[in-house]
């Protein structure tokens, strides 16, 4: 019996060991912008700094709970089981209410001990998601690991959530910026001295990625973090009702709680005599009320509130997707392959690639807001804070005074106090893997032989695509020497051996083919 039963743990162990732990995914351009080393001025490219002061961005492991073994389950402990976690007793806020100028009310809820802090300490400003305030479970479990960091913490309560009374008859959406801008504004006029780095959650990540974007280089914004964002709600809604998961079990829960969300505030909506002026038809309380589906409610209520036409206009107009090509400071993506709310297909890879500013790392198992890891705690925390240090850092090896955009492609920061960031040609090798996304990229040595640059790093991409078995494994070993090492001082004779080499591992090797995989 002891033995079937050993058998059948060691199966399992092995069958977790095989199939669960994924390796974190960094998707970049084969540029990215230039950001500085230290006070000495050299400068390095982005995705290089990243790989070299965040372990685990480059070269982490996320190890889910083997009882959440896909994107449903994640989500759903992180939803139900959740929402008992410890943070609540371990975070103290301190509110400030601020009065807007159309009289709406909104909030910020900062950390207790940050008062001690200098008034220089970098501040993380967090947006929630859909429905949510600064007591969401995620925000809460975030913050203390930010406050060990040494950080300040600034949660923002959008118009009706965390508490706040709603003053005007509009609440919040995934299109609206201003409320989250004027937040910013506040605390930048309050610590001038302090880097902001913007960390949105689910819907507030699109908001705060469509912030940045439409601010471009005038954002107050140090860097900026987008966890889980659906990016383009549109693909995002059409895809969720795809399928009968999708819209009979997260599209009425996410309904349900707008619902619960509108009913705290139905009053205000309801004491209307006529249609403000904003909205583009009037928004009838009961029927707002009857509605089962997400898209159902953002018809009924969202799309009216802010003058939208139809949802559909909505959805296309608040996408943060389109405002990705402007993003303009350092931006980090942080999205999973599973997530069964924000769809892996609404991805903007291509404009990822495009922009030199913006990384984007996906994980394979970790759902909506969930990455429970062995231990059940969250483990987005350690990526996000470890790209926000890395680039605090910079921040703080060459102050800067303002951003100045000089031609097309090139940025550059000046003297005062958000770092330095330049974004220029530069020549670099590449390993590219098959969804055609750089992931590996290096400055390469300067050389006057540009065709033979080509064939080095065609020869290079060749082997690394291939998985080699026995002798095999010396060749690629071999290859890598001559071409990454200092071997030969010579370039004609570096590339004479690395095609014996490539030969020589064709011969003694027996190659797989590569499954290709596409991100759309």
């Amino acid at each position: 019996m002891w033995t079937e039963f050993a058998t059948l743990v060691g199966a399992l162990a092995a069958l977790y060991l095989l199939a669960l732990p994924n390796r974190i995914k960094l998707i970049h351009g084969s540029e990215t912008v230039r950001i500085a080393v230290d006070n000495s001025g050299k400068m390095e490219p982005l995705h290089v700094r990243v790989m070299r002061t965040c372990p685990t961005l480059s070269r982490g492991i996320f190890w889910p709970s083997p009882l959440l073994f896909n994107g449903h389950f994640q989500t759903a402990y992180a939803s139900l089981v959740g929402r008992k976690l410890r943070g609540r007793e371990i975070v103290v806020y301190e509110r400030e209410t601020l009065l807007l100028k159309d009289g709406g009310l909104v909030a910020i809820d900062w950390n207790k001990g940050d008062r001690r802090k200098a008034e220089d300490t970098p501040i993380l400003i967090l947006l929630h998601g859909l429905g949510g305030g600064s007591s969401d479970k995620y925000i809460l479990e975030f913050i203390p690991h930010a406050d060990r960091t040494g950080y300040k913490c600034a949660a923002l309560n959008s118009r009706g959530c965390g508490g706040i009374e709603v003053t005007t008859p509009q609440l919040y959406s995934g299109s609206f910026t201003q409320d989250a801008r004027d937040m910013i504004s506040h605390i930048h006029a309050r610590y001038p001295e302090a880097p902001m780095i913007g960390i949105g959650f689910s819907l507030g990540a699109n908001i705060m990625l469509k912030l940045v974007g439409e601010d471009a280089g005038a954002c107050k914004l140090t860097a900026c973090v987008s966890v889980a964002n659906p990016f383009d709600l549109q693909l995002g809604i059409t895809l969720l009702h795809s399928t009968w998961i999708g819209r009979e079990v997260y599209s009425t829960a996410l309904a349900k709680s707008l619902i619960t969300f509108f009913k705290k505030h139905v009053r205000i909506f309801a004491e209307q005599t006529e249609k403000p002026l904003t909205y583009s038809d009037p928004i009838t309380a009961s029927e707002v009320l009857k509605v089962k589906y997400l898209n159902e409610f953002d018809d009924a209520a969202t799309r009216r509130m802010f003058g939208f036409r139809t949802v559909n206009e909505y959805y296309r107009m608040a996408s943060s997707a389109q405002y990705l090509p402007d993003v303009s400071i350092p931006t980090l993506l942080l999205s999973d392959m599973d997530d069964p709310v924000a769809l892996s297909q609404s991805i903007p890879v291509a404009d990822v690639l495009a922009n030199p500013h913006v990384l984007l790392a996906t994980t394979r198992v970790g759902g909506h807001l969930g990455w429970f890891g062995w231990t059940g705690k969250r483990w987005f925390p350690r990526p996000v804070l470890e790209f926000c240090k890395s680039i605090v850092e910079a921040n703080h090896a060459v102050k800067a005074k303002h951003l100045r955009i000089e031609g097309k492609g090139h940025l550059q920061l000046q003297s005062k106090k958000h770092g330095r960031f330049q974004n220029e040609r530069q020549r670099s090798k590449s390993i590219q893997v098959n969804v055609g996304v750089m992931t590996d990229t290096a400055e390469a040595p300067k050389s006057s032989s540009a065709k033979l640059d080509l064939d080095v790093n065609s020869a290079t991409e060749l082997v690394a695509s291939s998985t080699f078995k026995g002798k095999g494994a010396f060749w690629v070993w071999f290859l890598r020497y001559i071409i990454q090492g200092q071997a030969l001082e010579s370039r004609a004779s570096r590339f004479a051996l690395l095609m014996i080499s490539v030969i020589l591992g064709g011969f003694s090797a027996r190659r797989r083919p590569l499954v290709r995989k596409k991100i759309v």
